[in-house]
């Protein structure tokens, strides 16, 4: 770009950096309040799993030993979808503070928290942006959540592998170059 004179592209829009912003907490429970009961646990699931609105309906939450564990059956379209399995699961404490909650949405909605389709998930939450005069902000659609969910998994992630490994393990694991490692991919 530099030799050229040109500016290089963006690799994201400005509604994708908005969605990606770190939302706050207090706002999203007066969002939730607007919602029906059922409503509010959905997008509850929807904000502590990651999971899409087009997958909501196959999420599945299930409680293991001193665990929940969670399945979604992928739904990623375009481009950047991955061959390979279509079904992602992982396990999250019940101690923690997403298990937690989770549980919750399992002991009054069963393992299937979800009943609704995407565009009824999108309606509802909708309505509930009106209430609160954020109709408009990309930084609280529905598919936000799901960034939301990803920032926490990774700052928490983070967290971890410095208190197991050190302040620069990714430097001290895979060298200087860590980003461009096998190892580190």
């Amino acid at each position: 770009c530099k030799s050229l004179g040109r500016a290089p592209a963006r690799r994201s829009t400005p509604i994708t950096e908005a969605r990606r912003a770190i939302q706050n907490e207090r706002v999203f429970c007066r969002l939730v309040g607007h919602l029906s009961p059922a409503h509010a646990d959905a997008i509850v699931a929807l904000r502590y799993t990651g999971c899409r609105p087009s997958e909501a309906r196959s999420l599945t939450l299930t409680r293991e030993d001193k665990c929940i564990r969670i399945t979604i059956d992928t739904r990623k379209t375009g481009a950047r979808k991955k061959k390979g399995d279509t079904v992602r699961t992982w396990t999250v404490s019940a101690a923690s503070a997403e298990g937690l909650l989770l549980s919750q949405v399992l002991d009054r909605r069963g393992s299937h928290p979800v009943p609704y389709s995407a565009d009824a998930l999108r309606a509802a939450w909708r309505r509930a942006r009106q209430h609160e005069g954020l109709a408009a902000d990309s930084h609280w659609d529905l598919y936000s959540l799901r960034h939301q969910y990803a920032s926490d998994y990774k700052r928490a992630r983070g967290e971890e592998l410095r208190t197991e490994y050190g302040k620069n393990w990714r430097e001290d694991m895979f060298g200087t170059n860590w980003m461009n490692d096998d190892g580190y991919k």
